[in-house]
Formats: structure tokens, C-alpha cells, sequence
């Protein structure tokens, strides 16, 4: 008898399987997208050959401190040193200056050697090392620069040009995400000569036992020696790379969550009003015998097994998401070849679905039990209160006021289309801004980094223990031409990331020793620093952290905390706080005249400034580029552009796949509803009709009840993105307030849902001119 039923209502079965399909295809791929993606970085890093932790940058005064602590320190299994040398602004490409401020280059004797992993992603041969004028570049820089396999980079160093050409794409362990900010590029060791005028900078990597805290050893060496570097552990490197999924895959699974929650409301209602189609069919076979249990069965085991089928689909056509969203994320991370699927996920996603469907049937088929013979006989298929429901516009025939009516008489339609395309509207809408947010970071470096919010920065090379280089008078020549041209509204002169300024991390319980800090003459308001609480230095004993400083450290604003420059300690009042992804969260801002007091040489490498209403941008940056070519003018730092351009490529692959999920869902939800509605109505399509109404009037009748509750719909989700989206993404993105609300983006998006809706609701009635009054007389 269920297979019957089930035969009978194709369509209803089709439509209640694919929106279990779709809750949990979005639930699965949300939820492996953060334990899977997460589980193939852990494996990635778990390997014993790339050692637990690194200091890059580090000077070559520091190298024989670090080596003679670790090799006394019986928590050390190994430590090794790798030659390298730090430049930036010098490499050309297609008689182009990239621009790329800081790299180092390194010579590899033997890529299976090394204490960090290298993966080769294409290569002209299968060399354990780069041959003689050959250059290893990872896929990451190669990416962001439009670099091609077997292209040649030109190094102009002093007096002399070095070519060299580009013999492998690879994967670095040392330079998983943009985010990290390390830009390491590998030789053959017969080259290295020609960069002996960069400065010495070596790599150390060092292993620890198994049953020590690699971070906690980091700890001890950095407040023990000064290492002159910036420490990385496993940790910061698995955080870097899984970051953006893990960020968007939570929002997912919460997502998805309701989704799944609208489906089992609108799954209760389809079933409900296939008992009330039926109620006097049930009334007649309890009349011949068959028990309550029997009845239940005819519903629950049909309706189970197409939510068990729709869950199972859904469930398996996550994996191929999962990949394609897992090969975006993890493009710059070892040999990916797919990663392990999570099996007791997608199993746990079917089984737990598959119940709490079941549940939901059971309790609502159960109401069957109440229903006796001669009630369902005499009550027919709706219940008198529906017959006698009283119209909110008396006496009318117009198309709109029946619309209007047809709201308050079928409340629980009203409610349930209208709940439906609100979270439709609102997931949509905030994947859209979301787009738009990582579209647009370049405009809001301020709040993602903390930076002055400038239309034009001008920098120099970066130098390792102070922004001193050979460039270093040209900027001071350009900061006395902004002070004196017209054009130029504001300005701000300092340094962008100064690594001078260390933290005793066993004090305080901070897990980075060297914080990176925003070091400027002023603070001023009119370049929109971001501020949480307090407000930013304005004395030169004043210094802003973040709120992951804070957090760690237990201080708050208003606190005095002890940092050391050039080697002399000194506290200083934590006038504020802010949040910003630079220095993996752990970054602080101070004033020049703090630095100079102890380091007198300091000079600033940035110049941030803003043009004049009417200003020509272009002509600006041509002017100061043309006059100084060792100097970068750019909208945008040449140290974030790489995680600037990259990150999109990250994230919007995966949010356009959901935005067009939800808009599937939203349209099959009004599918379902409308359908059903229709097939109920038909006998009612037949009265209009023989009372004189047509065609086009029953249908426009559909069509403004549908328009109605999507206008409300609509407005409700345009409040709930004003509101609640922002603190949504901010939780996200480690409290950051980058959000971007565009209005252009969310009226393009909710123009195309309605006209899909409405010529969603248009076909759905098409049948209704097939309608007539003598299909009365024969059903």
C-alpha cells in the first residue's frame, strides 16, 4: 500500500527528496569542508622532515646564539642552517619591476634533504635542484605575478643584471598562504655569488622531541636569546593555510542548518496536507479493518525512504564539492591530489537527517489516530473553521484583494513561503556581500590590517632590523615634495611593519616574541584607524595592541605593558585596542618618537597619503615613480597585494557555489508550495470559472499573493543582512568588521530571485486555463 502512495505522489516525493537533497549537500560540504581541508593541512605538517619551527629573517649575528642555545637544550632533537640572502624592488620580469619588497633567495643542493617540505607542481626536468641559471619559484608568487614555467627573471643587482630562468613551480612548506608574508626563492648553490651584495640573512630550522611543545620551546628560545627574526611554528603555518575555508565553511554549517529546519517545517506541512486531502480515505480504511499502525506505515514508510534516498544523495554529491572547493583552498599547499573524505560525517549527516525526518512523520502522521469513520465521512477533505473562514476584503472580485485574502485564510502557507524566501533572501544576500567584501579588500586595508586608510603609498625596500636603505633619501626627497604639493590633502610617514619592537612572551603569555608594529608620526582620525576601545597613541609612552594580545596577555586597556627596543626595556600605557590580521593577529601601533628615543636612526619607509578632490591619481603615482624608480607608489602596500589577490581566489569560488545552492533551494521551495496549492484548488479553479472569472484572474491572483510575500520577505532579509550579517562575518573573521554592504550587489540579487520566483509561480499555474467548471461534476 506505501509503494502506491508513493507512486501517486511522484512529484511531491521528487520535490520533499530534493530539498533533503540540497540541506544536506550544503550540511556535508559545510562541515567536511572545515574537518577535511583542516585533517589534509594537519597530515601535511605532521611529517617528522619539515622540523616544528623556523626563523626567517634572522641577522647573522643571531645564528651562532640560536645554534649554540638549541644544541645545549636537550629538547632539541636537530638544528639546521640554511644560507640566504634578503633583498626586495629588484626583480624584473618582462622589462616589468614586480615590485615585491622583501624575498630571500636560498641555494638547494638537494630538495629531499631539506628540513621543510618542496613539492614541484610542473618542472622542465626531475632534478632534486635547480640547475646552474635556473630559479625555483613557488606556484603562490607565480600566480599572483602571471609567472609561466620556463620564463626568465632578471635580478639587477649594483652594477649587474642576473637572468635567471624559471625552472620550477613549486609548493613550499615555508610559503603555504599569502598571509604568511615569507617570499623564499631557491637557486642553484654555483649562483649564489651573484647575490653575495644582498644582505646575509640566514634560514634556521630547528626539530623538537616529540613529547615537547614545539611552541613553548619557541617561547623559552626567543626570551632567552635575540634571534633577530621573525619565529614561525607548525601551528601559525596550519593557521595561515586553513584560515579563509575554515572562516566560510562555519558560516556554511550554520547556514545550513537552518535550511535543514525549514525543510523538516515544510516537509511537516506537505505531509499534513496530504492527510487532510485524504481524510476520508483514512476514515475508510479504518471502516474496513486496517489498524492505526497499518495507516501509520502507509505514510512513514514511504515518505522515510525518499528522505533517506534525498539525505544519501545529497551526503555523496558533497564529495565532489568538497574536492573541487578543497583543490582552490589548498592549491599552494604540498602534492594535492584530493583530500580524505570524511566518512563518519557524511554518514552521521544521513543517518541523523534520515531520523529527525522520521521523528517529524511520525508525529504528524500520528494525528490519523484521532480521525474515525463517520468524522472523516462527514467532514470531507477540509475541515469546516476552513470553510467558514471569513474574508478580510468583503464582497470583492478583484485579483489583488482575493490575493490579500488568500493570506490571513491560509495563514500557515503565508508563514511558511514567507520564512522560506526570507532565509533563502537573507544566505543569498550575505554571500553576496561577502563577494563583494573579499572583492574589495585592496579599499579597506584599514580595518583588514590596521593600515591608514590612503589613496596612495609610497614605499621603500624593506631592510630587516630598520627601514635603512640605499632608497632611503629618495623617500625623504619624496616626503618633502608631499609636503609642498598642492595636490596632496593628508599625509602620514612611518613604517609600515617594524619588527624592532619585541615582547617577553613567558611574561606575558603571548605566543609571538617579535610583534609587528605599525610605527607613524600620528594617528589622525582623517585615515580612519581602526579602534575598539580607547584610542590610538597620541603620546610617544603610548602604544594600541590588538584584542588577541589582550586576550592572551590578560591586560586590558589602560594597562602598562613592557616591550624592548634596540635592546632597552621600557613600559607603555596600552592607550587602545583594535583587531587586524598583520603579524597573524599579534601586531601593535606606536609613534615614531617612541622608536627614535631608542633607536635615533629610526626613519620611516612608507609615506601614506591622500589627494585633493579633483587630483589625478595616476598622475601622481606616475610622477613620483618616473622621478624614483627604486621606489614603490602604489593604492596598495606591495607587502599585502600578494594576500590581496590571492585571497579571492580563496573564497569566491566557494561562496558562489552556495549563493546559486540557496537560490535552488528558495525556487523549489515555491515550486513545492505552489503545486500543491494549484492540484488542491482545482475543483475551486472550476467555481471561479463558472462564476465568471478567467484564466488570467485566477493565475494574477496566484501571482500577487506570491509578489506580496516576497515584497515582505524581501524587506525582512534586507533588515536582517543591516543587522545581523556584519557581527555574523565579523565572528568569522577573527572579529574583524570587513563586511561590505552593497546595495547594487543586493538589488541585482533580489531582482533575479524574484523574477525567478515569479516565473517560477507563472509556470505553475499554466494548467490552470486546462481547468473547467465540469470538472465538478466528475471528481
Amino acid at each position: 500500500m506505501w509503494f502506491k502512495k508513493l507512486k501517486k505522489k511522484k512529484l511531491q516525493c521528487f520535490l520533499i527528496g530534493t530539498l533533503l537533497f540540497l540541506s544536506s549537500l550544503i550540511f556535508t560540504s559545510s562541515l567536511c569542508m572545515v574537518t577535511s581541508i583542516k585533517g589534509y593541512v594537519n597530515d601535511v605538517y605532521s611529517k617528522d622532515e619539515i622540523y616544528d619551527l623556523s626563523i626567517f629573517n634572522s641577522n647573522e649575528g643571531a645564528k651562532n646564539d640560536v645554534v649554540e642555545w638549541c644544541n645545549g637544550n636537550s629538547n632539541v632533537n636537530d638544528i639546521q642552517v640554511k644560507e640566504a640572502f634578503v633583498s626586495g624592488n629588484d626583480i624584473w620580469y618582462n622589462d616589468k619591476n614586480l615590485k615585491i619588497p622583501v624575498y630571500e633567495v636560498s641555494p638547494v643542493d638537494n630538495s629531499n634533504e631539506l628540513p621543510f617540505k618542496i613539492n614541484k607542481v610542473e618542472s622542465l626536468d626531475n632534478e632534486s635542484k635547480p640547475k646552474e641559471g635556473e630559479i625555483w619559484i613557488a606556484q603562490l608568487v607565480a600566480d599572483n605575478h602571471k609567472i609561466k614555467l620556463g620564463d626568465d627573471l632578471t635580478f639587477k643587482i649594483k652594477d649587474k643584471d642576473v637572468t635567471l630562468k624559471v625552472s620550477s613551480l613549486i609548493n613550499d612548506s615555508n610559503q603555504p598562504s599569502s598571509t604568511v608574508g615569507q617570499i623564499i626563492l631557491y637557486i642553484n648553490k654555483n649562483n649564489i655569488e651573484d647575490f653575495s651584495s644582498f644582505t646575509k640573512s640566514p634560514i634556521i630550522f630547528i626539530d623538537v622531541k616529540n613529547d615537547v611543545d614545539a611552541s613553548d620551546l619557541g617561547q623559552k628560545l626567543t626570551s632567552d636569546v635575540k634571534t633577530g627574526g621573525v619565529l614561525a611554528d607548525k601551528d601559525l603555518l596550519i593557521q595561515a593555510s586553513v584560515m579563509a575555508p575554515i572562516a566560510v565553511g562555519g558560516i556554511c554549517t550554520l547556514a545550513s542548518v537552518f535550511i535543514f529546519i525549514v525543510s523538516i517545517i515544510l516537509i511537516r506541512f506537505i505531509l499534513w496536507n496530504n492527510i487532510l486531502k485524504e481524510y476520508k480515505s483514512i476514515g475508510i480504511y479504518k471502516a474496513l479493518g486496517f489498524t492505526k499502525k497499518q495507516i501509520l506505515n502507509f505514510y512513514i514508510i514511504g515518505y522515510s525512504l525518499t528522505a533517506f534516498i534525498g539525505s544519501i544523495l545529497g551526503a555523496l554529491c558533497s564529495i565532489p564539492i568538497l574536492n573541487y572547493i578543497a583543490s582552490k583552498s589548498l592549491r599552494y599547499i604540498g602534492e594535492f591530489n584530493g583530500v580524505d573524505i570524511n566518512l563518519p560525517a557524511i554518514f552521521g549527516t544521513i543517518l541523523l537527517f534520515s531520523i529527525i525526518v522520521i521523528i517529524n512523520l511520525y508525529f504528524v502522521v500520528r494525528k490519523t489516530n484521532k480521525i474515525s469513520p463517520v468524522e472523516a465521512l462527514r467532514t470531507g477533505v477540509t475541515s469546516s473553521k476552513k470553510k467558514l473562514a471569513k474574508s478580510l476584503i468583503k464582497n470583492t472580485t478583484s485579483s489583488l484583494a482575493l490575493a490579500v485574502n488568500d493570506i490571513f485564510k491560509y495563514k500557515k502557507i503565508s508563514i511558511l513561503i514567507t520564512l522560506t524566501l526570507t532565509l533563502s533572501f537573507t544566505l543569498v544576500l550575505l554571500f553576496g556581500n561577502t563577494n563583494v567584501m573579499v572583492g574589495e579588500m585592496n579599499k579597506n586595508t584599514n580595518v583588514w590590517f590596521g593600515l591608514p586608510k590612503s589613496s596612495i603609498t609610497v614605499s621603500t625596500k624593506m631592510s630587516l632590523d630598520a627601514p635603512l636603505t640605499a632608497s632611503q633619501s629618495e623617500l625623504e626627497n619624496v616626503l618633502n615634495k608631499v609636503k609642498s604639493d598642492d595636490r596632496v590633502k593628508n599625509y602620514v610617514n612611518g613604517c609600515l611593519l617594524y619588527n624592532g619592537v619585541s615582547v617577553d612572551k613567558e611574561k606575558y603569555n603571548i605566543k609571538s616574541t617579535i610583534l609587528n608594529t605599525t610605527v607613524l608620526d600620528s594617528f589622525d582620525n582623517d585615515f580612519e584607524f581602526t579602534i575598539i576601545h580607547g584610542h590610538n597613541p597620541e603620546k610617544y609612552n603610548e602604544v594600541s595592541v590588538t584584542t588577541k594580545i589582550l586576550k592572551d596577555s590578560g591586560l586590558t586597556v589602560g594597562d602598562y605593558i613592557e616591550l624592548s627596543i634596540n635592546n632597552n626595556k621600557k613600559s607603555y600605557l596600552i592607550s587602545g585596542s583594535y583587531n587586524s590580521l598583520t603579524g597573524n593577529g599579534y601586531s601593535m601601533r606606536m609613534l615614531n618618537s617612541a622608536v627614535q628615543k631608542e633607536y635615533p636612526e629610526f626613519k620611516g619607509s612608507e609615506i601614506f597619503l591622500n589627494l585633493k578632490d579633483g587630483a589625478d591619481t595616476d598622475e601622481f603615482t606616475k610622477d613620483i615613480t618616473d622621478e624614483y624608480p627604486n621606489l614603490d607608489a602604489s593604492d596598495v602596500h606591495p607587502l599585502l597585494k600578494d594576500s590581496i589577490e590571492s585571497m579571492p581566489e580563496l573564497i569566491l569560488p566557494i561562496t558562489q557555489i552556495l549563493m546559486v545552492v540557496f537560490i535552488i533551494f528558495s525556487v523549489i521551495t515555491i515550486l513545492n508550495i505552489i503545486l500543491i496549492s494549484v492540484r488542491d484548488n482545482r475543483r475551486n479553479f472550476g467555481i471561479m470559472k463558472a462564476l465568471g472569472f478567467t484564466s488570467k484572474e485566477i493565475r494574477n491572483r496566484y501571482l500577487y499573493r506570491i509578489l506580496i510575500l516576497t515584497t515582505i520577505s524581501t524587506v525582512i532579509a534586507v533588515i536582517l543582512n543591516l543587522t545581523l550579517s556584519r557581527p555574523l562575518i565579523a565572528a568569522a573573521f577573527s572579529n574583524l568588521d570587513v563586511l561590505v554592504i552593497s546595495p547594487k550587489t543586493m538589488a541585482v540579487l533580489l531582482v533575479v530571485m524574484i523574477a525567478l520566483i515569479l516565473l517560477i509561480t507563472i509556470v505553475s499555474c499554466a494548467n490552470i486555463k486546462n481547468t473547467k467548471p465540469t470538472e465538478l461534476m466528475e471528481e
